[in-house]
């Protein structure tokens, strides 16, 4: 085994799930609805899997309040291009080529991440465009993805 094998295997895997979550993705901006988005609230399993044991039950308590009040997703309307970035919560601990993409909150609360999970950030785009509305939070779960919106909020704050 070569040294770039487990790198190339990690960023196939990446490749893959950024493959998997755009039509994820495409569904909650264009629901109405909001039933696309209600399929990504995390299930009471989740929180372990998704956080260190010291921050589960934080997480827990304050992200069921923020799904029953309403996680504030806007629908994209007219930004049809999706920037998908991803990359494993241990990578998000400082400056490197897959934390740039996140917000910088992250590594606050990155020690309170499951290091080995894989957390996504995404940009809606109009066509030509380099702006648009920003997401992040989206968490791979074993066979499912649960989004956890702006951790390094929810986590932090009183």
């Amino acid at each position: 085994m070569t040294v770039n094998e487990p790198r190339l295997q990690a960023e196939i895997s990446m490749t893959a799930l950024c493959l998997q979550l755009e039509p994820i993705l495409q569904a909650i901006a264009t629901d109405p609805a909001g039933a696309a988005l209600l399929e990504l609230r995390p299930r009471p399993e989740d929180y372990a899997m998704a956080f260190v044991k010291a921050a589960e039950q934080l997480a827990r308590e304050r992200y069921e309040r923020l799904w029953d009040t309403g996680v504030g997703f806007q629908r994209p309307v007219g930004r049809t291009r999706i920037a998908i970035h991803v990359a494993p919560a241990g990578a998000l601990t400082d400056d490197n080529a897959l934390s740039r993409p996140f917000p910088g909150g992250f590594r606050s609360v990155a020690g309170l991440l499951t290091p080995t999970r894989v957390w996504a950030t995404w940009r809606y785009r109009s066509p030509g465009g380099t702006t648009g509305l920003s997401y992040n939070g989206l968490v791979w779960c074993d066979d499912h993805w649960a989004f956890f919106p702006k951790p390094y909020r929810v986590l932090t704050s009183r």
